[in-house]
């Protein structure tokens, strides 16, 4: 199967690959999806311009080989656009929507899992923006080989201890991978 976008998901590789990133972002974003993202708007109440941000970079997921099906990575900026949109005023949607899923391949989780992980690291200030508590979790995962959920019992445990002292982000981060790796927890 070619994918979710049928025959167009194919012309738009052919193309993308003649006529670079630019080309291909702005032929995603026109891909006959018609109805789903009508579905989408209701039921995430997205206008146009969301709607055309969650278009590129569920696109820019396509490009990048993280998803596989242009309506899948739609999906995911989406929630992501939903669950953070509120919360991080720095959200990089393209950039926090292939951070998200290549977390969730990496730890072979649901994204959603990692989104909400995301959202309670920023909701609690562990990190500055959703792109960061990513990147953290994927940093933490790979310092200490722990599973996702062995990760979220750490953060859910020490993270609000190092917030109270000042400990931001990576280095809150670094110090509970390094207690992690001496077994101190």
């Amino acid at each position: 199967a070619i994918g979710a976008a049928g025959p167009w998901a194919a012309a738009a590789a052919g193309i993308g690959a003649v006529f670079g990133d630019e080309f291909l972002t702005g032929f995603n974003n026109a891909l006959p999806t018609g109805r789903e993202d009508a579905l989408r708007a209701l039921r995430f109440n997205f206008d146009e311009q969301d709607m055309a941000s969650i278009g590129q970079a569920g696109g820019a997921a396509i490009s990048s080989g993280l998803a596989t099906g242009l309506s899948d990575a739609k999906n995911v900026a989406a929630t992501l656009k939903k669950e953070l949109g509120g919360v991080d005023d720095e959200l990089d949607l393209t950039q926090s929507t292939k951070e998200a899923l290549a977390l969730a391949q990496a730890f072979n989780i649901d994204v959603n899992e990692a989104i909400r992980a995301a959202g309670g690291i920023v909701k609690r200030d562990l990190a500055g923006n959703t792109s960061e508590a990513l990147q953290l979790l994927l940093e933490l995962g790979q310092k200490t080989g722990l599973g996702f959920e062995e990760m979220l019992e750490i953060i859910n445990e020490f993270g609000g201890d190092l917030n109270a002292l000042g400990i931001e982000g990576v280095q809150g981060f670094s110090m509970m991978a390094d207690l992690v790796e001496r077994r101190v927890t």
